[in-house]
């Protein structure tokens, strides 16, 4: 599924062997209803051995656009089609081993398409406000990358400038 290659570093002048995961590349999206409501997806994750509430994505295909894996992810899980995509920002999940970049979209407009997911798949659309969105990030129940960073991302643009908290140490 994956190629491990190994790569040739230099470090303080001592030459290293690495192993880098081809990756090509992932999507995300956070999708909007009418209702101001965010669409995920519930899945099991054999990773973490257990399910997982996620913004609807996937793995890239070889040589495909992100806006058109967007859309066909978004589509196979959760049976609605993305009218309009925006890109909110992307990121490496993994940079110390892989090469995965990550997508993460904005879509405001969708009409009904075909829920077609992988037969290894079991997915279950879920609707939540972004602020049960972001506490379900804080209870440990939202734990995917690709979900935290565009829900981190869209919230930031949207609500304000994320504030650090002030020091109390």
């Amino acid at each position: 599924m994956y190629e491990i290659r190994p790569v040739k570093v230099t470090v303080r002048g001592r030459e290293f062997t690495r192993d880098v995961v081809e990756h090509p590349g992932s999507v995300c999206v956070l999708a909007l209803t009418t209702e101001d409501r965010i669409v995920f997806v519930r899945q099991y994750r054999p990773g973490i051995g257990r399910s997982s509430l996620e913004l609807p994505g996937g793995r890239r295909r070889p040589d495909e656009a992100p806006e058109d894996a967007a859309r066909r992810e978004m589509e196979a899980e959760t049976g609605l089609k993305p009218l309009d995509l925006r890109l909110v920002g992307t990121f490496y999940p993994a940079p110390g081993y892989s090469a995965e970049e990550v997508y993460c979209f904005v879509a405001n407009q969708m009409e009904p398409g075909l829920m077609r997911f992988d037969e290894s798949e079991d997915l279950q659309v879920e609707f939540l406000p972004y602020f049960e969105a972001m506490d379900a990030v804080r209870r440990g129940e939202i734990v995917d990358a690709r979900s935290i960073v565009a829900l981190l991302r869209w919230g930031d643009e949207t609500y304000g400038r994320l504030r650090p908290l002030p020091q109390t140490w």
